[in-house]
C-alpha cells in the first residue's frame, strides 16, 4: 500500500527580481511500514518539499496523495499523520501541560500523555519548562506530541540535529520500535549514518532535483556506503 505520494512537483521562490526553483519534478512513493529517507545537502530541497506535503506551502505544478487523498483538498487525511521539524519548542510550558495542550487540540484523554510521558522516558522532565530542556530532551518531547494522534505516517526534517551520539542513538531506537509497531516513517537528513542506520530506501536530493532512488541494501552490498555512493553519483 503507498502512503505517501510525490508526483511531478516543482516549487519556485523569488528572491528580489530573480526566480529560482527549490524543486524541480519531483516524484517519490513511500510504502506502507517503510522508513523512507530523503538524503541531501543543507539547501537541497528538503524541506520546501516536506513543507509542500504539509500544505503549508503550494506547489507550482505535480501532486501529493496521502492515503489515496489529495491533502490540499481533503484536509482530513492530515490528521493520519504528523510531523516534527529540527526546530524546538522553548515554550515557557512545563512538558506536561505541554502535552496536555495538544492532548486537548488532537481530542486525546490524559491517559494517553501519561502513557507518552512513560514511553519517552519524561517522568523526571515533566514539571520542568520546555525552555529548560536540552536538544535531546526536546526532541524527545517533540517525538511525544507527534505520537499523541497515533499517526499512520510520521514526518521528521533532521530529527536527531544537533545531537550528541548518545542521544542521537536514542532517538534512533525510538524510530525503530515506531517503526516495528507499524509505523511509516518519511524523514529527511543531511547525516549520511543516519540514513544508513534507519532507512530502507534513500532518494538522494541536490538542487531540488532527486538523483536517484535505491535501497539502501542494495548500495551498501555495492558500495559499502553511503558516502561512496553518494560520491559516484557525481553531481
Amino acid at each position: 500500500m503507498v502512503v505517501l505520494e510525490v508526483i511531478n512537483v516543482s516549487k519556485k521562490f523569488k528572491e528580489g527580481k530573480k526566480e529560482f526553483y527549490a524543486l524541480k519534478n519531483v516524484s517519490l512513493k513511500i510504502e506502507k511500514k517503510e522508513i523512507f529517507a530523503l538524503l541531501g545537502p543543507n539547501g537541497s530541497g528538503k524541506t520546501t518539499l516536506i513543507n509542500i506535503i504539509l500544505t503549508i506551502l503550494i506547489p507550482e505544478n505535480g501532486n501529493i496523495s496521502i492515503f489515496g487523498k489529495n491533502p490540499f483538498k481533503e484536509k482530513e487525511v492530515l490528521t493520519k499523520l504528523n510531523y516534527v521539524s529540527a526546530d524546538k519548542p522553548y515554550s515557557s510550558l512545563k512538558v506536561r501541560n505541554y502535552l496536555l495542550s495538544y492532548a486537548k487540540i488532537y481530542g486525546v484523554n490524559r491517559e494517553k500523555v501519561n502513557f507518552l510521558i512513560e514511553e519517552f522516558k519524561l517522568k523526571d522532565l515533566e514539571n520542568s519548562k520546555c525552555w529548560s530542556l536540552s536538544t535531546g530532551e526536546l526532541t524527545r518531547v517533540n517525538l511525544a506530541k507527534a505520537m499523541l494522534n497515533d499517526p499512520k505516517l510520521l514526518i521528521l526534517d533532521e530529527p536527531t540535529f544537533g545531537l550528541d551520539p548518545k542521544t542521537k542513538n536514542e532517538i534512533h531506537k525510538y524510530l525503530k520500535k515506531l517503526n516495528k509497531s507499524g509505523l511509516t516513517i518519511f524523514f529527511a537528513s543531511h547525516d549520511m549514518s543516519e540514513v544508513e542506520r534507519l532507512a530502507e530506501k534513500v532518494a538522494f536530493i541536490k538542487n531540488g532535483k532527486i538523483l536517484e532512488v535505491k535501497k539502501k541494501n542494495d548500495i551498501l552490498k555495492k558500495y559499502g556506503n553511503l558516502e561512496n555512493y553518494w560520491l559516484r553519483l557525481g553531481k
